[in-house]
């Protein structure tokens, strides 16, 4: 089951299952993940430019739907550390190569779009096992492998 909860504090908390096509907008930042977040098939999610996902430690993304990462150069989609304090001022850590786990992708996902994003501080980045699909304009640092 997906929850989706929009705190006081200006941050939507992600985990779960998404049951239904979303759209993200940056208008929710940031998105705290808090435990793995599940893209089922025949599940479309689009993320919209400046939206910023803080993901908590041994959690990640798992794709066999659909993803569209809709961020542009002056508005990057953002992937990284709960301790990234750049994007978490808050934070009381400094951010690791192995925060969290990155975004892995299955080789029946239907459809992997993704533009001008930044993923940093994941053990694995992205790991795909699908043949096709469009990476453009994308920003890598500081993961493990």
């Amino acid at each position: 089951m997906f929850f989706l909860f929009k705190s006081s504090w200006a941050e939507t908390h992600l985990k779960g299952e998404i049951t239904e096509n979303l759209i993200l907008y940056s208008s929710g930042n940031p998105y705290i993940v808090d435990s793995d977040i599940v893209i089922p098939q025949n599940v479309q999610v689009t993320l919209k430019a400046g939206t910023i996902f803080l993901f908590q430690a041994s959690t990640g993304m798992k794709l066999y739907g659909k993803i569209l990462v809709e961020g542009n150069i002056e508005n990057p989609v953002v992937f990284t550390s709960i301790n990234d304090n750049i994007y978490n001022p808050v934070s009381g850590q400094s951010p690791s190569s192995v925060d969290w786990d990155g975004i892995y992708i299955s080789e029946d996902a239907q459809e992997v779009i993704m533009k001008c994003f930044k993923l940093m501080y994941s053990i694995n980045g992205i790991k795909s096992n699908k043949k096709e699909m469009k990476i453009n304009d994308a920003f890598f640092a500081e993961n493990g492998k």
